[in-house]
């Protein structure tokens, strides 16, 4: 390798500055092997490596600029080449180092990448000129930022922008590397020696290396050899499918795709007519009546079976998605997670979404959000926002009831002559009217025509509340501290864009409030509370401000509205409130599906909102932590004191007793489904009322920080207050525990799939292994086994919880260092 047109001064300058040290490192070219695959987040193959120049590059690096810097290091790839595919390439940067006060650090100058195989599907082969890219506009921290940025990009390697240096080098190209003038197509055995070589090498020579000067741009010459040990062993590895044709040959056979459809149309002849005639009543013709199409969960896995790349079984997968019954929208939310990446899945998807309310679709609203990671981005990115014209035109006919509603789809401005009759099919299909089938198995005509991004801008339109949780998901989603690709970070700028110019943000909060008389004569510009968009803040009250004696200090607001209403919140900063986020949703969640049971388990699932990873608000519930009812010298005592009853046994009026009850019972079934750690008696909290309520889940998915903790968090505190462990009171306690842990069992694919949807989003817990995270809740939802095997596993670990002594003595030790620590906070 040599790299020529390499000029230090220009890359002296960083963050804006220009700094004399920069770039005054060894020059080296770093690379790896990469793969093109579409829904894959990896691009890279193996780990990187580097070669250096094989200059004195103190003596020579002033002068690097005019001359060529030679890499005579061989570049060893990470794989054999039988394990190589026409999708993979190799990512090749210039790199160096720059020095400042604080230290040395790496510079990423510039870089392209270069498919393995040429078009014919040949290992390359010979001498190549690379045109490597400038990254100093994108400013990579990282090798692996290099690269995404160079695939985002596109920044292929070969210079075809300069057709006459492109046309000499893949024709006649005679490149002088590493001492010796050499021709690709001659190394390749394409072209003959004739005795005028001698006299138009140089000449050809000289014209390659004049154009090179005047493009001003770096080149990297780069020797591909098939094989060192036979370097004339020229043999073509073609790869014209990237699955085994055997392996296809086997498939069609055995699915006789020719006479699919004849077979499907084929009636029964005399003889088989005879034989049905002849059938008892009793025996049914068909043993198994029920078809995939009844069961709801069998759709994904019919979709999973249907091999998308050819047309046939894609047009029967469509005639048959026609067909589908209705499914509730919880259970089509599979289909929009990374193992259904064609439209058709996923716009179906999309369509049999638009049933769900407003508030069910706010339920799993963050899972949408991070299902955008898994569309067609380039599509996403393709849509335009709306002009303000055409916002305008939209708030003026608007209706502001409860929902501000759009009489179409203003999210994407197109001026295809078919949108309004696409819109019209669409609307026809979800209302069930009849339609044409046989007309719209077309991909080009297909009613479920609304991407996901779309979709969801059209719900923000329709529900104030949506519209304000999707603006705060796809801000901190597009935030550049959340851990995403550069690519998929500017796929949620440019949704939340087309958010903000769908809702023209003031003109539509300005037209809902005209509707009531009481915000418009108030205040001109309200500001909506994210955690709750239906409370307007009107001002904050100073006086009861206060900061928690902890270590990232959040602070306690109250928020007043203009009629006197108060808002407690907690503004937090230093913390990363995605993953509390996401548990308060699951317990939002399985409140709801237990309620629909007529199952009130009394749940408290307070609001979280994470504005990004570094700060969020959390809705403030009045209450005490467990630790502070031993000032009352027990739970029980602190629920006398709160709602006395002297006529009960146990002195606590019994809605109260029963409220503590179910809520622990609902969270010791909640915290064991979900995995929480951490578990004491500080970050459990009870209310006034007798809801006992869990905070702080920094911890989930079996995590915990103490050793030997409990799979469910009951002490000995918590079942006296019901009487102690021989009561009626307790056994109604376990039948309660039992039978949520059953009502929630039924409904663990849903649970599963939202998982799924967050594998990508950087939450701690979940992030350190996606896999392990789902695998551990099919564990704690025990899918594989009976009802009754679940039952006696759950039981038997709530036994456990009661008589463990590691926990007890783990809350003594937490205890001291509690107190420990408020003294070193007290302390000037």
């Amino acid at each position: 390798m040599s790299v020529t047109g390499f000029h230090a001064e220009d890359f002296r300058i960083s963050n804006g500055k220009h700094n004399a040290l920069s770039c005054y490192g060894e020059p080296k070219i770093a690379y790896c092997i990469t793969q093109s695959i579409p829904c894959l987040d990896s691009h890279r193959v193996g780990a990187w490596s580097e070669t250096h120049s094989s200059r004195d590059w103190r003596r020579y690096y002033i002068i690097l600029s005019h001359q060529q810097d030679s890499f005579n290091e061989s570049i060893e790839l990470p794989l054999p080449y039988s394990s190589l595919y026409d999708y993979n390439g190799i990512c090749l940067i210039l790199c160096s180092t720059f020095t400042d006060a604080s230290g040395v650090h790496d510079q990423y100058l510039a870089g392209g990448y270069l498919t393995l195989y040429n078009s014919k599907r040949i290992f390359r082969n010979g001498i190549y000129e690379l045109e490597l890219r400038s990254l100093q506009p994108h400013a990579p921290r990282s090798l692996n930022e290099a690269l995404e940025v160079i695939i985002a990009e596109d920044f292929n390697a070969k210079p075809k922008e300069l057709e006459e240096l492109n046309r000499l080098l893949k024709v006649n190209s005679f490149v002088h590397l590493f001492g010796f003038i050499t021709n690709r197509k001659q190394m390749r055995g394409e072209l003959f020696d004739t005795p005028l070589d001698r006299h138009t090498l140089p000449f050809i020579e000289r014209t390659i290396e004049e154009l090179k000067r005047k493009s001003g741009k770096i080149f990297l010459s780069l020797k591909f050899e098939f094989s060192r040990s036979y370097p004339h062993l020229y043999l073509p590895v073609l790869f014209e499918r990237p699955w085994n044709p055997v392996d296809e040959m086997y498939f069609k056979m055995t699915r006789n795709v020719r006479t699919a459809d004849m077979d499907r149309e084929r009636k029964p002849n005399k003889d088989i007519l005879d034989k049905l005639k002849v059938f008892p009543p009793f025996l049914a013709i068909i043993l198994e009546r029920r078809s995939l199409a009844v069961l709801q969960s069998a759709l994904p896995k019919f979709l999973l079976s249907v091999r998308w790349e050819y047309p046939e079984q894609v047009t029967q997968a469509i005639e048959l998605l026609h067909q589908w019954p209705a499914i509730d929208p919880e259970n089509i939310l599979e289909l929009l997670t990374k193992q259904f990446p064609h439209s058709v899945c996923r716009k179906f998807a999309v369509a049999r979404l638009q049933s769900a309310t407003a508030e069910d679709l706010q339920l799993y609203l963050y899972q949408l959000v991070q299902a955008l990671r898994y569309e067609n981005i380039s599509a996403i990115l393709a849509v335009r926002p709306m002009t303000a014209e055409t916002a305008i035109g939209h708030v003026d006919t608007c209706k502001t009831d409860d929902a501000v509603v759009a009489p179409t789809d203003p999210a994407i401005d197109t001026s295809h002559a078919s949108t309004q009759e696409t819109t019209k099919r669409t609307v026809d299909v979800l209302r069930g009217r009849p339609h044409d089938i046989a007309a719209s198995l077309s991909l080009a005509d297909l009613p479920w025509d609304m991407d996901l991004a779309s979709f969801l801008i059209q719900r923000a339109l329709q529900n104030f509340e949506t519209a304000s949780f999707l603006y705060w998901f796809l801000q901190l989603e597009a935030n550049e501290s959340t851990p995403s690709t550069p690519m998929i970070r500017k796929m949620f700028e440019g949704v939340l864009q087309r958010l903000l110019a769908a809702l023209k943000h003031i003109e539509l909060l300005r037209a809902r409030l005209k509707t009531n008389d009481r915000f418009s004569s108030l205040f001109a510009r309200p500001v909506p509370l994210p955690l709750d968009p239906t409370f307007i803040i009107g001002g904050i009250d100073s006086d009861s401000a206060t900061l928690f004696k902890s270590t990232m200090q959040p602070a306690l607001l109250s928020l007043v509205s203009r009629d006197g209403e108060v808002y407690r919140v907690i503004f937090k900063i230093g913390d990363d409130l995605r993953q509390d986020q996401l548990v308060l949703q699951m317990i939002q969640l399985m409140d709801v599906v237990l309620q629909k049971e007529k199952f009130n388990l009394q749940l408290t699932p307070y609001k979280v909102l994470a504005a990004s990873c570094r700060h969020g608000l959390i809705e403030f519930v009045e209450a005490i932590s467990l630790a502070s009812t031993r000032q009352e010298g027990s739970i029980l005592n602190y629920l006398q004191h709160c709602a006395p009853s002297p006529t009960d046994p146990l002195g606590v009026q019994p809605k109260v007793l029963d409220t503590y009850i179910r809520s622990c019972a609902g969270y010791c079934v909640i915290t064991y489904l979900l995995g929480v750690g951490d578990r004491h008696m500080e970050n459990i909290m009870l209310t006034s009322e007798g809801q006992l309520f869990h905070i702080d889940f920094g911890f989930i998915l079996g995590n915990d920080p103490k050793p030997m903790a409990p799979e469910v968090r009951l002490t000995k505190a918590m079942i006296e207050a019901m009487g102690g462990h021989q009561t009626k009171l307790f056994n109604e306690f376990w039948k309660i525990c039992l039978t949520a842990f059953l009502s929630l069992r039924r409904h663990a694919n849903l649970f599963l799939t939202l998982f799924s949807l967050v594998h990508d989003t950087g939450i701690h817990d979940v992030a350190r292994d996606p896999s392990k995270a789902c695998e551990f809740l099919k564990e704690r939802f025990c899918i594989d086994q009976t009802d009754e095997k679940a039952a006696f596993r759950f039981a038997s670990r709530l036994t456990d919880s009661v008589k463990a002594f590691v926990p007890e003595m783990m809350e003594r030790i937490h205890s001291v260092v509690q107190v420990c620590l408020l003294r070193i906070i007290r302390s000037p």
